[in-house]
């Protein structure tokens, strides 16, 4: 089983955020950031998130495990569970990780309070601010999915 805690901070003046990306596998433990640049909100940012870290497993682990996800942002979580978003960005990121979840035979999502995420906050923070190893440093606008 593969658990998966993502978060992002968000920088509105700058357009720019950061997302951090837990996973934890059998006994080890994947820590994950990725500054992003040129970003429109925040709830891209959730979003980009996730598939940072669907494509991490995808690429080194096995996604054919059970994968439980944990997230404190509603509209990830809703619009995964209705398979819907209404906004056209939103609706872009979520169909490629709905496609990206056909190769999974069991993904559960839930919500969580954000007190209950700091693990993945404090890793998001420090992506915002630049501060240690930083996985990737990209724009937004230049993103391939599947480089994530």
């Amino acid at each position: 089983m593969i658990k998966i805690s993502t978060d992002a901070a968000f920088n509105p003046k700058i357009q720019e955020s950061g997302i951090g990306i837990q996973i934890n596998h059998g006994k080890q433990q994947e820590l994950i950031k990725i500054h992003i640049s040129e970003v429109v909100d925040n709830h891209v940012a959730e979003f980009l998130a996730l598939i940072g870290a669907l494509n991490f497993v995808k690429t080194h682990l096995d996604i054919n495990q059970i994968i439980m996800y944990q997230s404190d942002s509603k509209i990830v979580i809703q619009s995964i569970d209705k398979k819907f978003a209404k906004n056209k960005e939103y609706k872009k990121l979520l169909d490629y990780i709905l496609k990206t979840l056909n190769d999974s035979p069991t993904f559960f999502a839930n919500w969580i309070p954000e007190a209950q995420n700091r693990g993945a906050d404090s890793l998001a923070r420090q992506a915002l601010r630049k501060e240690g190893k930083i996985a990737k440093d990209i724009k937004y606008s230049e993103l391939e999915l599947e480089q994530l």
